[in-house]
């Protein structure tokens, strides 16, 4: 067994504690992925020309707020990374918050995505323009009926690289990178 099968690690457990995070899965990211890819100027051009951005990600696992923020820092965006809303809101709030992008995972432990959402609505409306979520929940009728009222978009994890660059190259516009009940079409079934 080469050490880099997936059967040689133990997976690691995703989402919080019972009735705080998420579903349980594992995310395992090609090593291709954290090198530089071929074929990256075909979706800069696809999507047209990007600037780095200064973007927040919120995101309490920590395997996956590394992958996300290597990624976004080696297409030349500013990343800071939090583990929580409650943390974002503590960022936000700062006097010299300047971000283009919050991208936070919508099941997190506290307040979580959904508290996130609701604190902009009331004390930073502004920025609300400038939210898109990440969640790996996409079956749970309350997580799809949160997603579309709020009207932000929205990337079913595990996503592609080439559709977090899309979402940014976008910009945090109403409509979803990935539709709430869309992942349904993608889940494979149980045998």
């Amino acid at each position: 067994m080469r050490a880099t099968d997936p059967a040689h690690f133990a997976p690691p457990a995703l989402g919080g504690e019972p009735g705080e995070g998420g579903a349980r899965f594992t995310v395992w990211l090609p090593t291709d992925l954290l090198r530089e890819e071929r074929g990256r100027s075909t979706v800069a051009e696809a999507t047209g020309p990007t600037r780095a951005l200064s973007i927040l990600l919120v995101e309490d696992e920590r395997l996956v707020a590394r992958a996300v923020s290597s990624l976004l820092a080696r297409d030349g965006h500013r990343v800071a990374v939090v583990g929580s809303a409650e943390d974002a809101i503590e960022q936000l709030s700062a006097e010299q918050a300047d971000f283009d992008v919050v991208l936070s995972d919508y099941r997190m432990p506290g307040m979580g995505g959904e508290g996130l959402f609701e604190w902009l609505r009331l004390h930073q409306p502004e920025r609300l323009e400038r939210l898109i979520f990440m969640s790996g929940d996409m079956l749970s009728p309350r997580t799809q009926a949160f997603l579309e009222s709020a009207g932000r978009p929205v990337l079913a994890k595990p996503f592609m690289l080439d559709a977090l660059r899309t979402a940014l190259a976008r910009g945090p516009r109403r409509e979803a990178v990935s539709r709430p009940g869309a992942a349904r079409a993608r889940t494979p079934r149980a045998p």
